[in-house]
């Protein structure tokens, strides 16, 4: 009997897991995120790296999530983690945006159309701001 549980927590995971990798792929997709990084990189013969690091990093984040890995870091290397990941959300997150076209709407009717790079600086820095409270103050980590 105990097989059977066994088995079928196997299957709720991977189930979970296919739906969750599924809609972030498909929000990487709507979203065009890869495309948009090699044109703006102006590095399109290496369309296939960077789609192969998306990869690489999605299975090993899942990896290190199942094996509950522990990795002792100093507190030198924290920081520069979290502004990669602030950069990584805070990139998403200006992507969301552009695509609903929030940006424009609320810029136009603030008035503040023209000063409207300010306000992509402060969603990038606010970004990485968070990303750094998370990883550095205690209790949040």
């Amino acid at each position: 009997m105990k097989w059977v549980t066994a088995l079928l927590e196997v299957l709720i995971g991977l189930a979970g897991g296919l739906v969750v990798g599924g809609g972030l792929s498909m929000l990487f997709i709507a979203l065009d995120i890869v495309p948009r990084l090699v044109v703006l990189s102006g590095r399109r013969k290496h369309v296939l790296v960077v789609k192969l690091s998306i990869l690489a990093g999605t299975f090993l984040s899942a990896l290190v999530y199942v094996m509950d890995v522990k990795f002792s870091m100093g507190k030198f290397v924290i920081p520069i983690i979290a502004v990669f990941m602030g950069m990584f959300v805070g990139m998403l997150a200006s992507a969301l945006a552009e695509v609903l076209g929030v940006l424009y709407v609320v810029s136009s009717y603030a008035g503040i159309i023209k000063f409207i790079y300010i306000l992509v600086f402060a969603i990038i820095m606010g970004k990485i701001v968070g990303s750094l409270i998370y990883w550095l103050a205690p209790g949040f980590y």
